[in-house]
């Protein structure tokens, strides 16, 4: 009993700060957005930092439906992993010549 209490403990000290703890039990469920109750997704909304009309015309918009499983934000990349995708991008553009686009 002291073990699983300690477990769950550990698991919402790891939780993302502003999110609430429900809404990472539905993370680990796969629960899909569109079944959520309003309170839930304004707070699914929230831990991903938009707002709730933003995230339904993005979902709708890309994927034309609002039936998607809930997903946690990816980690923020390292110093050296920023660095290296700005690069990437950087010499991306820098090789980009329009000329080799068909119709230019």
């Amino acid at each position: 009993m002291r073990s699983n209490i300690e477990k769950r403990l550990r698991t919402l000290e790891n939780a993302p700060k502003g999110c609430a703890p429900e809404i990472m039990r539905k993370i680990a469920q796969g629960a899909y957005y569109d079944e959520l109750s309003d309170i839930e997704k304004a707070q699914y909304c929230q831990y991903y930092g938009t707002t709730r009309e933003v995230y339904e015309e993005m979902l709708i918009m890309f994927f034309d439906t609002l039936h998607v499983t809930l997903e946690r934000k990816p980690k923020p990349p390292t110093p050296e992993e920023h660095a290296r995708r700005v690069k990437e991008i950087e010499d991306y553009l820098n090789d980009y010549d329009p000329s080799e686009v068909i119709g230019f």
